[in-house]
C-alpha cells in the first residue's frame, strides 16, 4: 500500500516538473518519497516560490513586462478542486471513488438502486468563465444505420443515448463504478447485436488529481468495457485497474471487421480479434 501512494505522488512530481514547476523542489522531500504530502505542504511550497513576483492573475511585472507565470492557472484549478477533497487536516483520500464504490457493491449486491426520485438541481448553471455548468463531452457515435441514434462519453458522467436525434437522452453506466467515457465503438451490425464497446477514463483529465499520494481523480480507467444489450449491462474486456491511471484514448473497428478491434490506451495500442474475448498488446 505504501508503495502504491508512493507512486502516485512521484507520478505528479513528474508532471508538476515537466511543466516548468520548479516550486516542486520547495516541497519536503521525505514527506514526497512516503508518499504523506498534505494540501497544506504544496500550498506552502507553491506560495512561498512565487511570493516574490507578486502574481496577480497568474501574470507578474518584471523590468516592465507583463509576464505569465507558467502554471500558475493549472495549480490554482487544482487547489480549488483539492480542497473539496481532503479531510480538516489536509490529507488526500487513500482511495478512489471507484475502489471505494466496489466496496460497497461487494457488502450490499441485493441494494437497488432507486428510480423514483424527482429531483431538482439546486447547484450553479453559470460560472464566470463562460462554460455555463454544462460539462463536457468526450466523444460522440453513431448508429450505423439509423441517423437519429447516437451516444455520447463524457468525463465523469457516462455513457448517455438519444434515439430522436438529442431532443431526449438515457444515461447506459449509472451502475458503473467509473464514469469517465472517451471512447466508443459501435459494430455494423448493432441493430442485430445490441453490441457497444466503451473506453473508460478521460482522455483530457491528467494525472493533477493525484497529487498528495492519494488518489483523487474519480475518472480513473478501468479499460473496455462491453455490453451485449445495448448497454443495459456491462461486462470486463480489456481491463485495467484504477491504480494503474490507463486511459483508453480510442476505439476504432478494422475495416468491414465487427470482430476486430483496436483499443488506442495510455499503455500502448491493443488489438482483439474476437469481440474482445481477448486482447493482445502491439506497442
Amino acid at each position: 500500500m505504501k508503495s502504491f501512494f508512493v507512486t502516485l505522488t512521484l507520478s505528479v512530481f513528474v508532471w508538476f516538473t515537466c511543466n516548468a514547476q520548479s516550486w516542486v523542489d520547495n516541497l519536503p522531500q521525505d514527506k514526497l518519497q512516503n508518499g504523506e504530502l498534505k494540501l497544506q505542504d504544496f500550498q506552502k511550497a507553491f506560495n512561498d516560490y512565487w511570493e516574490p513576483y507578486n502574481v496577480e492573475n497568474g501574470y507578474y511585472v518584471e523590468n516592465g513586462e507583463k509576464i505569465k507565470a507558467s502554471g500558475w492557472k493549472q495549480f490554482k484549478r487544482w487547489e480549488w478542486k483539492a480542497g473539496f477533497l481532503v479531510d480538516g487536516m489536509g490529507n488526500f483520500p487513500k482511495t478512489s471513488t471507484t475502489e471505494e464504490m466496489e466496496k460497497y457493491f461487494d457488502k450490499y449486491p441485493e441494494s437497488p438502486k432507486s428510480t423514483s426520485g424527482n429531483w431538482t438541481n439546486i447547484g450553479y448553471n453559470t460560472s464566470n468563465g463562460g462554460a455555463e455548468g454544462v460539462g463536457r463531452v468526450n466523444v460522440i457515435a453513431f448508429h450505423p444505420s439509423n441517423n437519429n441514434i447516437f451516444w455520447v462519453g463524457s468525463p465523469s458522467g457516462g455513457l448517455w443515448k438519444t434515439t430522436n436525434s438529442g431532443s431526449s437522452w438515457t444515461v447506459l453506466t449509472d451502475n458503473n463504478t467509473v464514469l469517465g467515457v472517451s471512447a466508443i465503438a459501435i459494430p455494423s451490425n448493432y441493430s442485430t447485436s445490441s453490441t457497444i464497446y466503451i473506453g473508460t477514463g478521460d482522455r483530457d483529465g491528467g494525472s493533477v488529481w493525484s497529487l498528495g499520494g492519494g488518489n483523487t481523480h474519480d475518472n480513473e480507467g478501468i479499460g473496455v468495457l462491453k455490453s451485449t444489450d445495448g448497454g443495459s449491462t456491462w461486462t470486463s474486456s480489456l481491463s485495467f485497474t484504477p491504480s494503474q491511471k490507463y486511459v483508453v484514448y480510442d476505439l476504432l473497428f478494422a475495416p468491414s471487421s465487427i470482430t476486430t478491434l483496436y483499443a488506442a490506451t495510455s499503455n500502448g495500442i491493443y488489438e482483439t480479434t474476437n469481440s474482445g474475448s481477448s486482447w493482445s498488446q502491439l506497442t
